[in-house]
């Protein structure tokens, strides 16, 4: 593994400081391969610039034959502790953006296609829960009144 001063990004590092080491979603003791002319990333893997709706964006290094599904998996695994205003139930729940559309999950990233050896820019989107969406509207907090009519619209007005 790379030192903390290595120029390689990292699975999901924020901020600018370098990152510590590489890894990939399917391989991540793949031993490091020469860097890239300018970016510092090596050849044979991809840079995702992941960037959130509120801004936020991280670093996630993966090897082009990855699978979408696999680099979701991924990073619901090591999702960043910086992330607190969403985090998904899980990687289903996780939404890959690439200059507009959606990537399917058993598309791998170079035939996106995502080129090697660059750092490319993707939205990173979380889709509500449904479930624990359905737990609260059927359950609702105290103090909170209770919406009778959420089979109908959610209100039962009487104008006279």
């Amino acid at each position: 593994m790379a030192a903390a001063g290595a120029s390689t990004p990292s699975p999901l590092s924020t901020s600018s400081a370098p990152p510590a080491a590489p890894a990939s979603a399917a391989a991540a003791s793949a031993p490091e391969e020469e860097a890239s002319g300018g970016g510092g990333v090596p050849s044979g893997k991809v840079n995702l610039r992941l960037l959130l709706v509120n801004g936020q964006k991280s670093d996630f290094l993966v090897n082009p034959t990855d699978r979408i599904d696999a680099v979701k998996q991924a990073v619901f695994a090591a999702w960043p502790k910086e992330w607190t205003e969403e985090v998904p139930a899980g990687p289903g729940n996780l939404r890959i953006l690439l200059r507009g559309k959606f990537l399917e999950d058993a598309t791998t990233i170079n035939a996106a296609p995502i080129p090697a050896g660059e750092t490319t820019i993707v939205h990173l989107l979380i889709r509500p829960d449904t479930a624990r969406a359905a737990t609260a509207a059927n359950n609702p907090a105290k103090g909170e009144p209770e919406n009778r009519g959420a089979g109908r619209g959610g209100c039962q007005c009487s104008i006279l």
